[in-house]
């Protein structure tokens, strides 16, 4: 700890001393910056922190920023109130370790020093050079690593240094977004390598990993109200991507002589994935609330999954959800149930006990279950880490109305955001450097590919929206209830879909993008997902439940599961074992020897 305070003390000294010596030029001969002094204190967390800092069009600081004392208010053990001059910031930690949360942390602090120092360092360069920068976004994350498992943060000889000191190292990542229409590839890359010339950022890289790079700016549509769903934009603005291809799903009974139907869209023949998303299912609708109907309800038993995240998305009715990590947890309409299965989970998902919890419809009386399960695909990095569960409730999913609707009657919900990390805490890890830790340890595991997942209701025949595409991404949208068209771009026609279909997007590599749909003219409503990410890096092998980057993995699991490998695969709590759903009597393994 007290290297790290020592740290932002020589961070925040350099930083005044720097904005002293850029800003003479500026400055009358009797002005003149202060230095900095720090005190600073505070519990350093051990966790990954995320946060991002964004300055749009800004002015450069001309006050000093002499941080004149820290004191204890008591309502935190952790809390600290900064004065600077005449403004007072607020530290605290997080409640998950002892704080109240009442304002940013120790590492929240630095992260925006970085932040702040890389803004105004490219916004000065800017303003001297003339290059049309009109504002940045500086996305930061802060993890700790081993020096091996950090592949291209530095040279070989600097990685064996590294390695041989033992212990974790400080890794920053970096995200700078240029704002700018009239930006040159060649002034991004010239104003990249300026970033790294802010001092805040050379003091860091002393002890620290930093690494940047450039993001594409993200678009999003300002609302039309009324207006229609093209009027008042131009095609300069907004880029409508095309229609690549459709896929069609077919209803399918889960359980023969039952009513439960399911409609497969990923994996496909025409699509494998789209972005993370290796598999896609719309489950229901069905009413289970007539005489017999709970038996009409999904019933699944214990069965394992490897590599993937699994993500329950519920339009009505209600699951109990069970798995080996010890998770017990009912999901309702508009709930996220996501499960991270890392090296090994089992799960299971009951819908009969769950049946008091479901609301009846007040108009037909029916009690519906409709919904849809999604699986992604981890990065490598992370195929093998500790399972995990995460319940998000209906409140805490961010409404998106107002940044998508075009026209008409719209409710729009953000499942996964690609803008804002998906974090799932971790259990404790087992490794023997924890069990000779007395401190409780956690840590964050962020999915990758940047998962986009919109739930679009469409609530009248004059609904429409724009939803903006990051660059890079690959996205699809499915037609769970109605009848949608898909707008065309300037050389393609609309493209009309119906329930269980889907259009999928090519890659998007165009500015200011967004996929343009409505409800069809003789519908009265429609309810739609979109979803996607940043493509997979190499394909996915998936044999039943089991999907990995690798047939030989996919088997090896599987022949664990035949074999009850409770070391890999343990006991679901309240589950009978005998319950345990086997592998399918088609399976043949790759050998027999294991």
């Amino acid at each position: 700890m007290l290297r790290q305070l020592l740290q932002t003390r020589r961070v925040l000294s350099s930083h005044a001393q720097w904005l002293s010596r850029v800003s003479r030029p500026f400055q009358s001969e009797n002005q003149v910056l202060p230095q900095c002094q720090t005190l600073l204190r505070g519990h350093i967390p051990k966790q990954a922190r995320t946060m991002s800092v964004f300055v749009q069009g800004g002015e450069m600081i001309s006050q000093g920023d002499a941080v004149k004392g820290s004191e204890s208010s008591g309502k935190s053990p952790f809390e600290q109130r900064i004065r600077i001059n005449n403004h007072t910031i607020t530290s605290d930690e997080p409640v998950s370790i002892g704080g109240q949360d009442a304002g940013p942390s120790p590492y929240d602090l630095l992260l925006s020093a970085l932040g702040s120092c890389t803004s105004m360092t490219l916004k000065m360069y800017a303003d001297r050079k003339k290059i049309p920068l009109t504002g940045v976004c500086v996305e930061l994350t802060h993890q700790k690593v081993y020096a091996k498992d950090c592949e291209g943060c530095f040279d070989e000889e600097s990685k064996a240094q590294k390695q041989g000191s033992g212990g974790k190292l400080d890794k920053i990542g970096r995200a700078i977004t240029l704002h700018g229409d009239q930006l040159s590839d060649e002034q991004k890359q010239r104003l990249l390598q300026i970033a790294n010339l802010c001092p805040v950022h050379k003091t860091l890289e002393a002890s620290s990993i930093v690494l940047t790079a450039l993001k594409q700016p993200e678009m999003r549509v300002e609302e039309k109200g009324e207006k229609g769903r093209n009027e008042g934009t131009s095609s300069d603005k907004v880029k409508v991507l095309p229609v690549e291809s459709v896929v069609t799903s077919k209803a399918q009974v889960l359980v023969p002589g039952k009513k439960m139907t399911v409609r497969r869209i990923f994996p496909s023949l025409k699509k494998r994935s789209v972005g993370p998303f290796v598999f896609f299912d719309h489950m229901g609708p069905v009413d289970v609330g007539g005489e017999g109907g709970e038996d009409e309800t999904i019933d699944v038993g214990p069965h394992p999954h490897i590599q993937i995240s699994t993500l329950t998305y519920l339009f009505s009715g209600a699951i109990m959800h069970r798995d080996s990590t010890g998770a017990c947890c009912p999901i309702l309409p508009g709930e996220v149930n996501l499960m991270v299965a890392g090296r090994g989970v089992v799960h299971s998902e009951r819908g009969k006990e769950s049946l008091h919890m479901w609301d009846t419809d007040p108009v037909t009386k029916a009690k519906e279950l409709h919904g849809m399960q999604c699986w992604l695909a981890l990065p490598p990095s992370d195929r093998d880490c500790t399972p995990a569960f995460l319940h998000v409730s209906a409140s805490e999913i961010e409404d998106i109305t107002d940044s998508v609707r075009m026209s008409g009657g719209v409710r729009a919900r953000a499942v996964m955001d690609p803008s804002k990390p998906f974090r799932v805490p971790l259990p404790q890890s087992n490794s023997d450097e924890e069990k000779q830790s007395t401190e409780k340890s956690t840590s964050e595991l962020i999915l990758g590919y940047r998962p986009l997942l919109y739930d679009l209701e469409l609530l009248d025949n004059t609904a429409g929206v724009q939803v903006p595409v990051p660059h890079g991404f690959e996205t699809a949208v499915y037609v769970a209830e109605g009848e949608i068209v898909v707008d065309g771009s300037a050389d393609q026609p609309e493209t009309a879909l119906g329930l269980g279909e889907s259009a999928v997007f090519p890659p998007c590599a165009l500015s200011n993008a967004v996929v343009s749909l409505r409800v069809a003219s003789q519908c009265s409503k429609a309810r739609v997902v979109l979803l996607g990410g940043l493509p997979l890096e190499n394909p996915r092998f998936m044999l039943w439940n089991f999907v990995g980057t690798s047939k030989e993995e996919i088997d090896r699991a599987a022949q664990q599961w035949l074999h009850r490998d409770l070391s890999r695969f343990p006991s679901v709590v309240g589950e009978p074992l005998q319950d345990s759903i086997p592998l399918p009597s088609n399976y043949k393994p790759l050998s027999r020897s294991h």
